[in-house]
């Protein structure tokens, strides 16, 4: 596999730390966008730290920060609504038109947590609906886009929320079958998941 130039928005939440930890093992080169470059305690020689907020940026802004790059991955947390993850994920996207990027994978909005959800639901079902409008509005968005291979990862199960045995359905590329059965969503899986879908291209124009 040939070496990667990559552009990192939230490499300090607990996803992106994962992904550029991993994306730098496997021997990539990272541009790691980030609002508080000294929350970046990574040092390595294929790593380059620049200041920017993801939420905050221009499509001006936010082209010219992946530009050259042949890869884009958004891993960055999402503090307020589902929306706000859709306008800005739909941002990134429409910045990497016309750019040198070739494959763009983004992590859904409940993605950032480490081992969420459990089996059970969480007590407001009214939000979770919201929840998962809004992943569904990001997969569409992305179906449109033919100029670049993309990856959306998150909880497609959300609204149907328990499968048949009871369980949550998750999405088969981004779960971990822990020691008791439970099915779980972990940083670490979801590192390894995004830099393999990457080098391989596994999944074409899908979500993960």
């Amino acid at each position: 596999m040939e070496t990667q130039r990559i552009a990192l928005f939230g490499a300090t939440s607990k996803v992106g730390q994962r992904v550029l930890n991993e994306a730098l093992a496997r021997g990539h080169k990272v541009t790691a966008i980030v609002s508080d470059p000294k929350k970046i305690a990574t040092s390595h020689s294929n790593l380059k730290v620049v200041k920017g907020d993801i939420t905050n940026l221009t499509r001006n802004d936010i082209a010219s920060h992946i530009k050259g790059h042949d890869v884009v991955i958004s891993a960055y947390e999402t503090r307020t609504s589902p929306q706000d993850h859709v306008n800005t994920t739909r941002a990134l996207i429409e910045s990497a038109r016309g750019t040198d990027v070739r494959h763009l994978i983004a992590f859904g909005h409940p993605g950032t947590e480490e081992n969420e959800p459990g089996i059970s639901l969480p007590g407001n079902p009214e939000g979770w609906k919201v929840l998962s409008q809004a992943q569904r509005d990001v997969v569409e968005t992305f179906k449109k886009e033919k100029g670049f291979q993309w990856g959306y990862a998150y909880y497609p199960e959300i609204e149907g929320a328990v499968g048949k045995n009871g369980k949550p359905q998750l999405g088969s590329e981004m779960t971990l079958l822990t020691h008791d059965g439970d099915r779980r969503f972990t940083a670490k899986n979801c590192a390894e998941n995004a830099l393999d879908e990457i080098e391989h291209q596994m999944h074409e124009q899908t979500e993960l």
